[in-house]
């Protein structure tokens, strides 16, 4: 799915019956664009909006995209996929297997450019009336901690920014500080930054 509008409609559809109590969005890279692009839409709709947002490993949406996967032959693609570290070696050993993927993975870097695009071009865009907690990882190539600090023009509320050392995928393994984001815990909750 690329259309970053019915993927929208989808999910505030399957979320609606959970809306009931409270709640916090979290998304890991492309899925912190995600989880930022459905609170905009849960806040635009005047329906219930989260505590807090939360998102590890996401520059900001006014970020431009890296890459379009529209302009890669299947060698770029393939060689850019492989770069992220993301994808196990063996994967890309298996010519059926990546003919399978390929189309997903480039769907998916099409929906984030589109997110992307639709931040910077909309401008009734709203900034969000929760609280955003970003993690960043200090190598992180992808998202520096500098693109992921700039959560903070995106919301009403604080920003709450934490960085660790490593790469794109660092914070990926590290659940407890994932879960203390969401949850609020306080050395993250601080509204400063933190580096730990």
């Amino acid at each position: 799915m690329d259309d970053p509008d019915v993927l929208l409609t989808e999910l505030h559809t399957a979320i609606r019956p959970w809306l009931d109590c409270p709640f916090v969005l979290m998304g890991y890279s492309m899925g912190g664009l995600i989880a930022h692009a459905l609170a905009c839409r849960l806040q635009s709709s005047g329906g219930p909006t989260p505590e807090r947002l939360v998102v590890a490993a996401c520059g900001s949406p006014d970020h431009p995209a890296r890459i379009d996967p529209d302009r890669m032959d299947h060698a770029e693609f393939t060689a850019y996929v492989r770069s992220l570290g993301g994808t196990p070696d063996a994967v890309f050993e298996h010519a059926e297997l990546l003919d399978m993927l390929l189309p997903m993975l480039r769907a998916d870097f099409r929906l984030v450019r589109r997110l992307r695009e639709a931040a910077t071009a909309w401008p009734g865009w709203p900034r969000l009336r929760c609280p955003i907690t970003a993690l960043a990882a200090q190598d992180d190539e992808h998202a520096t901690p500098q693109q992921v600090a700039r959560w903070a023009d995106f919301t009403q509320g604080l920003l709450h920014c934490t960085s660790i050392p490593g790469g794109h995928f660092s914070l990926w393994q590290q659940p407890q500080l994932l879960m203390d984001a969401a949850l609020g815990a306080p050395g993250i909750r601080s509204g400063q930054a933190v580096t730990g």
